[in-house]
């Protein structure tokens, strides 16, 4: 449903309506709901959501929030190493003078967490990676 008004934004801007624009904001919000859903594929869907932020205009760039949250899936379906690189593009975009972008020492920890959970040989060397 999220998805869907997203999409009808969308449209009326393209159709004319210049005041009606997706923002950050709004992504995050349908980002959000398909993190949070139990629905096959959800994960995908969030990151193709990732994927057109990043491709989009400045109004809609993924902010700390879209990190997080991003980071915060991946690590809950057991994908540390994409974590892992979600939470090193945010350093390196926060270290291109964009300090909106810092990441909190909780994200840290929770990366940590996840890369000292996995079942991965490598996890001990990822952690002192990060």
């Amino acid at each position: 449903m999220a998805g869907a008004l997203l999409k009808e934004m969308n449209e009326l801007h393209a159709s004319g309506h210049r005041n009606i624009k997706p923002n950050t904001g709004c992504f995050n919000y349908v980002m959000d709901a398909w993190i949070s859903s139990d629905v096959k594929g959800a994960l995908e869907r969030a990151e193709t959501i990732f994927e057109v932020m990043e491709s989009g205009g400045a109004e809609m760039q993924p902010d700390s929030h879209t990190y997080s949250s991003l980071i915060n899936a991946n690590i809950i379906a057991r994908q540390p190493q994409r974590a892992i690189d979600l939470l090193e593009h945010m350093i390196d975009i926060y270290e291109g003078d964009d300090q909106k972008m810092k990441p909190n020492v909780d994200l840290f920890n929770t990366v940590l967490d996840a890369c000292d959970k996995s079942c991965e040989s490598d996890s001990g060397a990822k952690s002192l990676e990060i």
